[in-house]
């Protein structure tokens, strides 16, 4: 008997290599062959089904793929850590880097494909990988796999267990989704109210193009010292539409900015925030404007950035981009001082109540994943107490 070192606790069922329970499968690619692909929640479909989705997916080019069936279980050798394990709901072509199963008789493969993503989800199969990769472990060798040790009861507790988990976690997984959803509508609601107090706003008072209310700074590049250079964590906080730390297209600047970000796929999201407040000692990488608020309070300005038609704003080609010339004439409602202040005290109110819901709403589908993963970690050890299966 193997002893398996992934749960906290003992288990109870009896423990088996994997290979006493799958055999490897090896299969042509067919002809006229779509893509395969397995995503990272355990769905092996294909990729047409989800081609909008998140997750993750393979390159569109056959080359050094394989064939795979209906039914087929699937292990993603790269990306096992992530959840990338199931069984495909169709036929087609798939990534060489997965292996491909075949059940025994004396296994469920729902049941497995929930025991593997209960031991990916604590990192166990890290340790048994050959040749461990960043974010990952190495499973495309069968002889690998094999090795794995599974808990094995009764196919019909196997069966009752995976029956359960099927239902409970949809029932869980709904309730995230409703909860998310609930976020999204919070903040598009909030984008419409600014949205729209700013178009009241601009039909009251008239417009004024940005450039007579900012001094804009993108070229007022200072070289980074070897002390500044600490890191995105310090000593000096880090600002950039791009995740990338760019030790030589950077500023250097210590005042209150306004940062709008200059390219990026998240232009085109209307819910995506590109510009935001800054004080004190900063360093802005070269994606990203950089604003002196001159006759503009700085709230106010990041309130429109954030909520404006930036489309009509954007400049094609082959990155969608906004210039400094686009950036300049962002038409800005023409009120006084006092009153941008205001208006950002005001919606600073709808603000904190939306932020208040959306947090409680985070904790709550937080607190949904947990439970979430401690049940599929009960049930497939046989620590939890399912009605369905017999003591």
């Amino acid at each position: 008997m193997i002893t398996v070192r992934w749960a906290d606790d003992d288990i109870a069922f009896p423990q088996v290599e994997f290979r006493r329970l799958f055999r490897p499968l090896k299969r042509e690619v067919p002809p006229d062959a779509a893509m395969v692909t397995a995503y990272t929640d355990g769905a092996v479909t294909l990729r047409s089904n989800r081609l909008r989705e998140g997750g993750y997916h393979e390159a569109t080019d056959m080359t050094g793929m394989q064939g795979v069936h209906k039914g087929d279980f699937v292990v993603h050798g790269l990306d096992i850590l992530r959840g990338s394990v199931g069984i495909s709901d169709s036929a087609g072509a798939i990534s060489s880097v997965c292996v491909l199963c075949e059940p025994t008789p004396q296994a469920d493969p729902r049941y497995f494909a929930w025991v593997i993503r209960a031991q990916a989800f604590s990192g166990f199969p890290r340790a048994l990988a050959r040749g461990v990769r960043e974010g990952g472990a190495d499973f495309r060798r069968w002889d690998t796999l094999a090795e794995l040790p599974v808990p094995a009861p009764p196919k019909e507790v196997q069966t009752a267990i995976a029956d359960y988990l099927d239902t409970e976690t949809a029932r869980i997984d709904k309730l995230i989704s409703k909860k998310q959803r609930m976020i999204e509508l919070l903040q598009e609601g909030w984008f419409s109210i600014v949205e729209s107090r700013m178009r009241e706003l601009a039909l009251e008072y008239g417009t004024i193009p940005l450039r007579y209310l900012v001094k804009c700074l993108d070229g007022a590049r200072v070289p980074l010292s070897s002390e500044e250079r600490g890191g995105r964590e310090g000593p000096i906080p880090y600002y950039g539409a791009s995740r990338i730390v760019d030790w030589i297209d950077s500023h250097i600047f210590n005042e209150t900015l306004v940062l709008l970000g200059e390219d990026g796929a998240q232009l085109g999201d209307p819910r995506y925030e590109i510009a935001q407040v800054v004080s004190g000692k900063i360093w802005v990488n070269n994606h990203a404007h950089v604003l002196r608020p001159i006759s503009v309070d700085p709230n106010f300005l990041t309130l429109l950035l954030n909520t404006f038609d930036r489309i009509q704003f954007i400049s094609g080609g082959t990155r969608e981009k906004i210039t400094q010339d686009d950036m300049n004439r962002i038409p800005v409602p023409n009120l006084s001082p006092d009153e941008q202040k205001m208006e950002v005290q005001r919606m600073g109110a709808w603000r904190i109540r939306c932020v208040d819901t959306t947090d409680r709403l985070r904790r709550q589908i937080t607190l949904l994943q947990e439970r979430r993963q401690a049940l599929i970690t009960g049930a497939v050890t046989g620590l939890l107490d399912i009605p369905e299966v017999a003591a």
